[in-house]
């Protein structure tokens, strides 16, 4: 059985693969849904592209059932703790704004034919991301999937992960 202080530094551990998930992930995602080319070759994305995409989602899914499962084994006075919560809350926020990155930029923009098409689909997207977030969305930008992943590295950054193994210790 693993000690308290081993289980969060594992959940801070976890969440930290995230935040670096989410920063890596922005930049392969821009260019595959929004130009709808390939990051790194620069041409019309292929199914190279979409499986990297699947791949990403299923790992983000995987680090969230391993933070839940790890949350779940801590004592209920930590599970509890209002920080720890809040910090739960974010992530898992992020992790759907993640997953539902992945799902767009697994439709393959070829199959567009026009860029009035194209933005159409690409509002459908931004009206289900907003209503996954709970309306904590910002749409600022004329890249709605720039703008939320930048939001969602926001909130994973915004995760104090010493003090919630602070507060873990204290309580």
């Amino acid at each position: 059985m693993k000690s308290t202080n081993e289980l969060l530094m594992e959940l801070a551990y976890d969440m930290y693969l995230l935040e670096e998930m989410t920063y890596n992930f922005r930049h392969e995602v821009i260019e595959v849904i929004c130009l709808g080319k390939d990051f790194d070759v620069h041409e019309q994305t292929d199914t190279a592209s979409v499986q990297l995409m699947q791949r990403v989602k299923v790992k983000a899914l995987q680090l969230l059932s391993t933070i839940n499962q790890k949350l779940s084994l801590l004592p209920l006075i930590i599970q509890n703790s209002k920080q720890l919560k809040d910090c739960i809350s974010i992530t898992l926020a992020a992790v759907k704004a993640f997953c539902l990155a992945a799902e767009e930029a697994m439709v393959l923009p070829t199959v567009i034919q026009d860029d009035k098409t194209y933005d159409k689909r690409r509002a459908i997207f931004a009206a289900k991301l907003k209503n996954e977030l709970d309306g904590q969305a910002l749409w600022a930008s004329l890249n709605p999937m720039c703008t939320e992943l930048k939001k969602a590295e926001l909130m994973i950054k915004k995760i104090r992960f010493h003090e919630c193994i602070r507060a873990g210790r204290q309580a």
